[in-house]
Formats: structure tokens, C-alpha cells, sequence
């Protein structure tokens, strides 16, 4: 056997060290692994992986049911009295079209699960395999912030692209606790530059904050009829967007309040609305009816000592001062569309929306309203 020179020795002796030092580690490794088996298989068995699959048409307008039975499913799952943490998967891979209300009430949803009292903590929203989502509904997503604070995300942005043929965001979402004055300035000043960029008369957006002022004031009074815990604050999500095929301005805002025919008996003008249910000979249980009964009475009467009235006569208001310009009020299981004065269209909703969604849609012309 040749003898080895005093390089190579030293080359051998530090090889030796070297696998002499890697064994040591993996034996450390394994020994770590063997120590800890037991707390990782319980914190496995503790977390649940829901996976949510949202539907093709992802919208309370044209697929009202199969959306709100992906809400539904969430709040179950995140409300689950099991001891169980989860990790919520969101599945986008199908949709085609998104609509602002659906978008809206997830979002707030998904708020909810993270922040509520009681689940604090408990509940995780990845994104699954958003490499398979379609490019349109990713910028649709991305331009009103999904992925900034509610799901974990991770994908090239050079893979995006926007999304003009569903609208782009003219007010991304904005979260806020109660009438929190910087959260409602912001809503202010976006809504201004709205009317600025499309030369609407700026009382037209004054009136959906006042609006929505007035609205969320009442929203969470009856916290002792929510089914689901509230986030702690009061809270009310609102965005914007500007539909480029149908030439118009959709402000959406939503809160998870006990809902307008939940709360109606309780209202000091609760006889006037129960007289127009004697005029219409129907029995007091179509939320639809409510809405319309309460809207009618609040029009028709000075406000009253809770503020309702007020509010509730001004978030129909647009649609009898400009021409073309709608309002939708979805609560509880009613939905009611104001269009013009004697133009109101009532049904019953399929799924509890979760509390009180309202839109507005005002017309964009080339010389403004």
C-alpha cells in the first residue's frame, strides 16, 4: 500500500472529522425527532384542514346560493366548538367571475374567524395553489387587497395581470371599527376622488358615507341576536369599483349585525311598519316586506329618537335623485332593489346573508351623472 504524504494525511484526517461531525448530527437529529414524536403527532391530530372550494360564478346577484353555502360553510367550520385549530384552504381554481357583494362578505368572513372572541388565533387562510387560478380572478382579488393581510400567498408578480375586464378597484376594501374617524376619512376622501374622476357632484357619495354612517350606528345594538360572535370594535367592510361593461360605479358595504328584520320590533316605529303589513294582508315574517315596510316608514315619517329613520330613508335616496342609479338591500333572508319611485322589486333570499349588505350603483356618463 502506498504511504500516504503528509498532505494527503491531513486532507484524510479533516474528511474524517468532517463525517465523524455529520454523524453526530444526524444521530442529534434523529434523537430530537424521537423526543418530540409525540407533541407533533398531537399538534397534527389538533388541526383540521377545511378545504373550500369556491363555485364557477363567485356572486350574491348571479349565484346567490351556491356563495353564500361557501360563506356558511366557514363560519361553521370556524365557529366549531371541537378543541381543533384549522387551517382554511381557499380554492379559486374554478371561478370565472367574481362579483364585489360575494367578495365583500368573505373577506369579512374571513375577518371574523381570525378575530372573534373565543377562535382568537385558532383559524389560518392559505391560498391553494393559486398557480392554477385564473389570471383575471387573481388581480381581481389582488387590486382590493385579499391578499395583503387575510391569506398567505406567494406567487410571482409578474404573473399577474390586471383585470379590466371585470372593473378595477376604485376604493380597494377598507375594514373599519365602528365610525373610527381616520378609517371613515379615508372612505371620505377615496369616494371624493370617485367623484372627482368622474366628475360626479360629490353630494351624491357624501350621502352613502352619511349613509353608512347611520346604518352601522344601529347595526350591532342587538348583539344578543347574532348567531356568531361579532369582531370586538363594531366592524363594517366597504369598497368600490367602477364596471367598465356596464358603465357604472358599484359601492358595496356590508356589516354582521343582527340585520334590519331581526331589529325591527324594537324600533320605536315598529306599529307603522306592522300597519303596512295589515295593508298588504300578508303575515309579519317576509323579511323582503320588513325591509320595504321599514324603508317606506322612515321615508314617510320624521327621524326618531335612534337615528334609524334617518338612515334608513337616505340609502335609497340616490335612486330617486339620478336617473338610471340603484340601490340593493339584502338582510337576513330579504332582498329589496329600489330603481326608481314606484320601480322597488321584493324577494326572499335561499341563505341568511349574515347580517345587512347594500349596494349602490350610480351611472357613469362621459359628462359625469
Amino acid at each position: 500500500m502506498r504511504r500516504l504524504s503528509p498532505e494527503e494525511r491531513i486532507k484524510a484526517a479533516a474528511h474524517a472529522r468532517n463525517r465523524w461531525k455529520k454523524e453526530l448530527n444526524r444521530r442529534d437529529v434523529l434523537h430530537s425527532r424521537i423526543r418530540l414524536e409525540p407533541t407533533l403527532r398531537r399538534r397534527i391530530a389538533e388541526t383540521k384542514r377545511v378545504h373550500l372550494v369556491v363555485p364557477e360564478v363567485f356572486g350574491l346577484n348571479q349565484n346567490y346560493s351556491e356563495s353564500m353555502s361557501i360563506v356558511e360553510q366557514l363560519k361553521q367550520e370556524a365557529f366549531a366548538k371541537d378543541g381543533h385549530k384549522r387551517i382554511f384552504r381557499l380554492d379559486f381554481s374554478q371561478v370565472e367571475h367574481v362579483e364585489l357583494d360575494a367578495f365583500l362578505v368573505i373577506s369579512a368572513e374571513i375577518d371574523r374567524a381570525r378575530n372573534a372572541p373565543g377562535i382568537k388565533n385558532l383559524n389560518r387562510f392559505s391560498a391553494f395553489r393559486p398557480r392554477l387560478w385564473r389570471p383575471h380572478v387573481l388581480a381581481y382579488l389582488e387590486q382590493f387587497g385579499f391578499f395583503d393581510d387575510l391569506v398567505e400567498y406567494s406567487l410571482r408578480r409578474t404573473k399577474r395581470r390586471k383585470a379590466l375586464d371585470l372593473g378595477f378597484a376604485t376604493v380597494p376594501t377598507i375594514a373599519c371599527a365602528g365610525m373610527a374617524p381616520e378609517r371613515a376619512g379615508q372612505l371620505s376622501d377615496e369616494l371624493r376622488n370617485v367623484a372627482q374622476f368622474f366628475r360626479h357632484p360629490t353630494f351624491v357619495y357624501e350621502g352613502l358615507v352619511e349613509a353608512m354612517h347611520n346604518t352601522v350606528d344601529h347595526a350591532y345594538r342587538d348583539k344578543d341576536l347574532l348567531k356568531y360572535s361579532p369582531v370586538i370594535g363594531d366592524w363594517w367592510w366597504a369598497a368600490a369599483i367602477y364596471l367598465h361593461a356596464e358603465s357604472q360605479i358599484q359601492v358595496v358595504m356590508f356589516d354582521q349585525g343582527a340585520g334590519i328584520p331581526k331589529t325591527l320590533p324594537r324600533w320605536s316605529k315598529f306599529e307603522a311598519v306592522r300597519g303596512y303589513f295589515d295593508g298588504w294582508g300578508v303575515p309579519l315574517d317576509d323579511d323582503g316586506l320588513m325591509i320595504r315596510a321599514a324603508i317606506q316608514t322612515s321615508r314617510t315619517s320624521r327621524s326618531s329618537s335612534d337615528g334609524r329613520g334617518k338612515g334608513l330613508g337616505q340609502i335609497v335616496s340616490i335612486a330617486r335623485e339620478l336617473d338610471d342609479s340603484s340601490v340593493r338591500i339584502l338582510s337576513g333572508n330579504g332582498q329589496v332593489i329600489y330603481r326608481q319611485e314606484d320601480d322597488v322589486e321584493v324577494s326572499t333570499l335561499e341563505k341568511h346573508i349574515g347580517g345587512t349588505l347594500i349596494e349602490w350603483r350610480i351611472p357613469v356618463h362621459r359628462n359625469g351623472v
